[in-house]
């Protein structure tokens, strides 16, 4: 605000001093993905437009905003290790994330498709797919700050009218993330115009402080009015801060304490034993499958659900759903889709997670 009452004859100067402070310390921190050509499914041409329109709105709100366009399975995770690495450094800035592009469901679990997957059946969506779910585990992983999570989501051609996006609203979602998806024929997201949800969304992302309660409100209402698709994902946060312009609101203050109390002493426990030191198991220690105890089997699990392979329980079992993210892992990895991990591929699974 101080800007603004300059006088005209600085206002040049001014901004530049406004825009060189907003690139060292950007409003926030966005991902975009639009995946609009596929290596076997029909293009998708609102995949492209769309999230373009969807960057330039939020670059001018100062966010520094990762883009990908027709983004291969490897691209994919790489765009996600960079958008942990910005929201390891900017730990308060708010974050978004949208993409746009074919989805498909397997056993009521949404994945989005890169742009190289080229499914005939439901086994490949668990080999060439990435699990929607590792876009709301990037927020998970980076404290609570604001999000919003945005899905233009295209059926996939033969695997149904549903992609599950309403199976995302689960109670381990973190409570600062909202999240918002729709669903459009692909004869609505094939025709040369953005897809509904980026024309709904980008009027609505103007500043200079917008509310995500108020961005979600106002991009539902815009999408519903093109009678487009149908929106089968929507979460308000129950504590949604701001999306631009402003951090986390501050926290209430804490109550007085409590006098303490006294409280007699318990006797000293006989012959106390010195609790053994925690082991972690390292890279370099993790052995292959056949070779793994319970506690490698869940550091494995572990890994393969960070990377987006893997939603099932860290049991330490390697069921079929266990067996399946390795054969993904191993595909990504050229190798052969045994199911079971070598030492190296274990290693190279625990070190990337």
């Amino acid at each position: 605000m101080a800007f603004q009452r300059k006088s005209t004859v600085l206002g040049l100067i001014v901004g530049l001093l406004f825009s060189h402070a907003a690139a060292a310390a950007p409003t926030g921190i966005a991902l975009v993905i639009g995946n609009a050509s596929y290596s076997t499914l029909p293009p998708l041409p609102g995949c492209a437009k769309g999230p373009l329109q969807v960057s330039a709105a939020l670059t001018a709100l100062g966010y520094d905003v990762i883009e990908r366009a027709n983004a291969s399975a490897g691209q994919l995770d790489g765009a996600i290790g960079a958008l942990n690495e910005k929201l390891r450094v900017t730990p308060e800035k708010p974050l978004l994330i949208y993409f746009c592009g074919y989805f498909a469901s397997v056993n009521d679990r949404p994945f989005v498709l890169p742009s190289t997957a080229a499914p005939q059946g439901p086994a490949d969506l668990l080999t060439q797919g990435m699990l929607a779910k590792a876009l709301i585990d990037v927020v998970a992983r980076s404290s609570a700050r604001p999000a919003i999570l945005l899905l233009d989501a295209v059926p996939t051609p033969g695997f149904g009218a549903s992609v599950g996006l309403e199976t995302l609203n689960r109670r381990d979602v973190p409570l600062a993330l909202n999240l918002l998806g729709v669903t459009v024929g692909l004869g609505d997201a094939s025709g040369d115009t953005p897809t509904a949800l980026a024309t709904a969304l980008v009027p609505a992302l103007k500043g200079p402080t917008i509310a995500i309660a108020d961005l979600i409100d106002n991009a539902s209402a815009a999408f519903e009015a093109t009678a487009k698709g149908k929106i089968t994902l929507r979460r308000n946060a129950t504590e949604p801060g701001y999306l631009v312009g402003a951090s986390l609101p501050p926290p209430a203050p804490a109550p007085a304490p409590e006098p303490p109390k006294e409280v007699a002493a318990a006797p000293p426990a006989a012959n106390p034993q010195p609790e053994p030191p925690a082991v972690a198991v390292t890279p370099a220690e993790l052995p292959d499958a056949a070779r793994m105890t319970d506690s490698d089997r869940r550091v494995a699990q572990t890994a393969l659900a960070r990377l987006g392979y893997y939603a099932g329980p860290i049991d330490g079992v390697f069921g079929s759903e266990t067996l399946a993210a390795i054969r993904r892992l191993q595909h990504e990895l050229k190798a052969s889709m045994t199911g079971q991990l070598t030492a190296a591929q274990a290693r190279w699974l625990v070190s990337h997670q």
